[in-house]
């Protein structure tokens, strides 16, 4: 499986966000997250949290949670934040809804839950939604002895 294309298929998806009217556009959206945050606000795709497997009849069908992050600005003005990061929200959320599918053995990538606040990255706290992104893969398998 190749967990690099999966992530920068969720990057490219995600990165299409549409801006919220009155805010800045995205900067950046990635799956490989640097030693400092990119220009917010920006979207970072990290590696499975955790994941399953089922095999049988000739397919490994598999279960892959993955942590999507919209960084959109560093911790502030919490009023004005959190404004912007319900504007932000309803936009993030439906990433996923019109098309589920990302291409290769991904065949349904849906947006499972979701937090809004603050997260921490490189020592600094920012204002940001935290979406948890289920990718469902089926690919060809044999085991072998």
């Amino acid at each position: 499986m190749d967990y690099s294309a999966i992530g920068n298929a969720l990057a490219t998806r995600y990165g299409t966000t549409p801006t919220p009217a009155g805010y800045r556009a995205l900067r950046l959206a990635t799956a490989s997250p640097g030693e400092d945050l990119p220009p917010t606000p920006c979207i970072l795709v990290f590696a499975p949290e955790s994941g399953s497997f089922d095999t049988g009849q000739g397919t490994r069908t598999g279960v892959h949670n993955w942590v999507v992050r919209l960084y959109y600005d560093q911790a502030g003005d919490l009023g004005r934040q959190a404004q912007a990061l319900m504007k932000w929200a309803e936009q993030f959320a439906d990433q996923l809804k019109g098309a589920t599918q990302l291409g290769g053995i991904v065949t349904r990538a849906t947006l499972d839950g979701y937090k809004i606040g603050f997260m921490d990255y490189a020592g600094k706290t920012y204002a940001g939604i935290e979406g948890s992104v289920k990718i469902v893969t089926a690919e060809s398998w044999a085991a072998t002895a």
